[in-house]
């Protein structure tokens, strides 16, 4: 069965500390290169089970399924390289170098995966690596922290939200920087429906390097509540929640 899972970054909380966790779903991925192995099993035996579920029993060649597997590691090392030589070298801003550090991770957990079944299937034996995703999520941390960034927001209850969401990625907020992050809300009037107190809108972020636009992108909010009073809590308490994993996949993902 194929996954179609996205890709995902999350902020883990551990005590007081919170640290940016990038996970990639690549289920859809891994078997795809799985089907590609299989190409030419041979289908021994079916049944069906008490519960009525259908079995199908596949002998598989080895030789097609370690080529198969072998040769997407190999294309992965060589994709790997080339986004990290380009993060550090050539990248033309900030959030590019990013980018490239994410796709490098994602393709690099997609490789492991690839590597664990290639050992399956090959007695235990597997490609070596040159890295390692946790070595490039590392790579990206001290980028981030390397980041100077002045915050612009429409009012102080924002721009101290986007501050604590910038510090929570290790990204330092300084008064003046080319480097700025604007963010502004868009709010419907709180309206009452069914017994419960609703708000929708939504938030946009901007990443500037001077005048030039590198990351643009606008995130929908809803909140609800049994009293009134409460809906405005609510909708500072879900940004307070989602705005450090929004500013990561703006500044890492979503760049220009």
């Amino acid at each position: 069965q194929v996954g179609n899972g996205p890709s995902s970054t999350q902020m883990v909380s551990m005590g007081a500390e919170s640290h940016v966790e990038n996970q990639q779903s690549i289920t859809r991925e891994i078997n795809v290169e799985t089907r590609k192995a299989l190409q030419g099993a041979k289908v021994m035996e079916y049944w069906q089970s008490e519960t009525g579920r259908h079995y199908a029993l596949a002998v598989l060649a080895k030789q097609p399924a370690i080529s198969g597997f072998t040769q997407a590691i190999l294309k992965a090392d060589k994709e790997v390289e080339s986004l990290l030589a380009y993060a550090s070298k050539e990248a033309n801003n900030p959030l590019v170098a990013l980018a490239a550090l994410q796709k490098a991770a994602d393709i690099q957990r997609k490789r492991d995966e690839n590597n664990l079944s290639l050992m399956v299937v090959k007695n235990g034996q597997g490609v070596k690596s040159k890295t390692s995703a946790g070595a490039i999520d590392e790579l990206q941390r001290n980028a981030l922290a390397a980041l100077q960034v002045q915050v612009d927001a429409e009012n102080r209850s924002v721009q101290s939200e986007l501050q604590q969401a910038l510090s929570s990625l290790g990204i330092k907020t300084v008064e003046q920087s080319n480097l700025v992050l604007h963010g502004t809300m868009d709010v419907a009037p709180v309206s009452h429906q069914q017994g419960w107190f609703w708000q929708r809108g939504s938030y946009e972020l901007t990443f500037n390097d001077g005048d030039t636009v590198l990351a643009k992108k606008r995130y929908p909010v809803k909140v609800s509540a049994r009293e009134e009073a409460m809906v405005e809590q609510r909708l500072k308490d879900e940004l307070n929640k989602n705005l450090p994993q929004y500013v990561f996949e703006l500044m890492s993902v979503s760049a220009n």
